[in-house]
């Protein structure tokens, strides 16, 4: 994707979040070398035959696996990381093999192809947290040092799942459908640009995260450099979809006028209002 492409998009999504105060972009995303059957909105493609994926919401199966990793470790004397990723492994395979088998009779009773899991961890929007699973492991808050490491031992453990995986099959971190990423996000323990860093080992992309945005008192040379700062974020999702084969998207939701740091007033019973983070 070039310059230009990356500013037609920048601009679609702030003008569509000028028109709805941002509500709208919920359902507005940008992706990257995202493949069909991916079954997580607003990703979702439908491939050329009939067919369905599955996907599912699990945080809560992150912090069970994390928490018998924190036990079998301390008894072992192990690494607390190799633990952890063995653990998340058995726990996501015990609660979706047997999904997969649901899923293979359907498919068998309707003639409708299974194109696979997406075993993404996907979280709900109560606790527990994806943060709160990562601090379980001792090494620090989310957002510190550690969270990459903890995050790419995570994909290796769902990339190896003995089911048929498509879609991202990776981590996601949105960060105002997790209270404990939005908690982050008032604590500014994260940033866009820490969360692209996370994707580059694990995660989906950037999703719900909340940046300034453009609104029509503002000045010519205000909105100019929140549109080249969107677009030039995208050129950089974009770079690392490509230059890692991986699937990554983009879902902002600018708040037109808002400032970094400010609190998010969305009326959504999807999102939980967390502070803005600076482009």
């Amino acid at each position: 994707m070039g310059p230009k492409q990356a500013q037609q998009l920048a601009a679609a999504i702030h003008a569509l979040a000028e028109q709805s105060e941002g509500a709208a972009n919920f359902r507005f995303g940008v992706g990257f070398r995202c493949p069909p059957g991916i079954p997580y909105f607003p990703a979702a493609t439908a491939p050329e035959t009939a067919g369905f994926a599955i996907g599912t919401e699990n945080s809560g199966l992150l912090f069970q696996a994390f928490q018998q990793a924190r036990a079998s470790s301390g008894d072992e004397g192990g690494c607390i990381l190799d633990a952890a990723q063995a653990a998340l492994g058995r726990v996501m395979a015990g609660a979706l093999q047997p999904v997969e088998e649901l899923a293979q009779q359907l498919a068998a009773g309707t003639g409708r192809e299974y194109f696979g899991i997406d075993a993404s961890i996907a979280p709900a929007l109560d606790p527990p947290s994806i943060p709160a699973a990562y601090e379980l492991l001792g090494l620090g808050r989310f957002g510190a040092s550690g969270t990459l490491a903890v995050s790419e031992r995570i994909t290796a453990a769902l990339k190896a799942l003995p089911i048929k995986l498509c879609g991202y099959s990776g981590l996601m971190l949105p960060v105002m459908e997790d209270e404990g990423l939005a908690r982050a996000a008032d604590e500014q323990r994260i940033t866009v640009g820490s969360l692209l860093h996370y994707s580059a080992v694990c995660g989906c992309g950037l999703d719900t995260v909340p940046v300034p945005g453009t609104f029509p008192q503002q000045s010519a040379e205000q909105r100019r450099e929140l549109l080249h700062g969107t677009a030039a974020l995208l050129c950089d999702v974009a770079a690392l979809a490509f230059r890692l084969a991986k699937p990554l998207s983009v879902r902002l939701l600018p708040v037109p006028g808002g400032q970094a740091g400010q609190q998010t007033k969305f009326n959504s019973p999807y999102l939980l209002n967390c502070g803005i983070l600076p482009l």
